[in-house]
């Protein structure tokens, strides 16, 4: 494990530590947080999810500057005149790129001499260990926010054009019955059947990027166009497959229905109109049967993990337990748990704020992977290129049993 990253979940946890001994305080004399106390509480829970998301974004920088630094080391020199000036320039230029690269991969112990004084812009002075300015459009990007459900759920391809049918069983046979050898045997009619339909819906998006660009870029932007037409499909995805109505767009989790989760599988008990509580959360997870178990996980916002953060089973031992590996989910009650920016997090009276299940069961129709053109001639007036993304998708829960929706109380 890298050091820095090996750091930080150490202060993690000594922060988790430092929050645990604020609330055992006051949960030891009796009586609720003081003000200071809770800002206290708060501000080190905060300071546990920034911490965590810094240790997995260093995990994935470390990744890609390994790959990054690679192929800069890589590099051959570009073709170039004979003429010495602009020779010159190539060959530093190409010093420049290497010396980054392996930067990137050791260190500035791998530098050698050019590390003695550190000063950019001057090249055996240490100047390599500054990028670059091309290169600088790989780095400069937001993180982006997680999306789970393609992850967890069950992808079906749809070749038919009318979408994809499942047969459900709505209501089963009774039990078998003791019956003695010469007593008739009595039919059971109380079995029932129906269907749910999955029929992919188009979805689309557009981009423009000039011709300069395109030619002068050092990344590959046609690839780099590709990778963020991607991601913000799986957003609009993610989005439809928490929230969506189920007209021309997924069923979401959180949408109450008949042909996805009913309110039958909503989980108020416990809770109360403003908090979730822990006999609210007890109720959540024990309303699924054991056979949902093994591969439930809990989907939930930022702030309910910081709400979470403060409940304590009866023996005093908090229901949160954080993880120390980068990439691995905390868990809630034992079971994991994901936090995603799509989840609801309002906190009044009857409004939902988590859902727990088996999420192979929510069932995702893939009619069209996604497809990406390039529109070369469309745009050529204004010196640009243009990208579409296609792709037909639809989703939803298909088992009501397998999940449950934690809801506040109604008030």
């Amino acid at each position: 494990m890298n050091e820095r990253i090996r750091q930080i979940l150490e202060e993690r946890a000594r922060r988790a530590a430092e929050a645990g001994q604020i609330l055992e305080r006051a949960r030891s004399e009796k009586r609720d947080m003081s003000a200071e106390e809770a800002a206290n509480f708060d501000k080190a829970h905060e300071d546990c999810a920034r911490l965590r998301a810094e240790a997995d974004r260093l995990e994935r920088q470390s990744a890609l500057e390994a790959s990054i630094g690679e192929n800069l080391g890589r590099r051959t020199m570009p073709n170039v005149s004979d003429k010495p000036d602009e020779r010159a320039k190539a060959e530093e230029g190409q010093k420049r790129l290497a010396a980054f690269g392996a930067f990137l991969r050791g260190g500035v112990k791998d530098l050698g001499a050019e590390q003695r004084d550190m000063v950019a812009g001057t090249a055996a002075s240490g100047g390599y260990i500054t990028p670059p300015q091309e290169f600088l459009a790989v780095l400069l990007k937001g993180l982006d926010d997680s999306v789970w459900l393609r992850q967890l759920g069950t992808k079906l391809p749809v070749t038919s054009p009318e979408g994809l049918g499942i047969p459900t069983l709505e209501t089963d046979v009774s039990d078998a019955e003791w019956t003695p050898e010469a007593d008739a045997i009595a039919a059971d009619t109380a079995a029932a059947f129906g269907k749910r339909e999955l029929k992919p819906s188009p979805l689309a998006k557009m981009v423009k990027v000039s011709q300069k660009l395109l030619r002068a870029s050092a990344i590959d932007v046609v690839a780099f166009v590709g990778q963020r037409l991607a991601y913000k499909r799986g957003l609009a995805e993610e989005k439809g497959f928490f929230t969506g109505n189920g007209t021309g767009q997924p069923l979401g989790i959180f949408t109450a229905s008949a042909d996805g989760i009913p309110t039958s599988r909503d989980v108020s008990t416990g809770n109360s109109a403003t908090n979730i509580a822990h006999d609210g959360l007890l109720a959540a997870k024990y309303s699924l049967k054991a056979q949902y178990w093994q591969r439930a996980t809990w989907l939930v916002s930022r702030d309910f993990v910081a709400r979470a953060a403060k409940l304590k089973d009866l023996d005093g031992k908090p229901l949160l337990s954080l993880s120390d590996t980068p990439g691995m989910p905390d868990t809630l009650l034992s079971w994991p748990m994901r936090v995603s920016e799509f989840a609801p997090s309002t906190w009044t009276a009857s409004q939902y704020v988590a859902v727990v299940g088996d999420f192979s069961y929510f069932w995702i129709a893939d009619a069209l992977s996604m497809q990406i053109q390039r529109l070369d001639e469309l745009f050529a007036v204004n010196s640009k290129v243009g990208f579409i993304m296609r792709s037909e998708v639809d989703g939803a829960p298909v088992l009501p049993e397998a999940f449950a929706r934690v809801k506040l109380a109604a008030s």
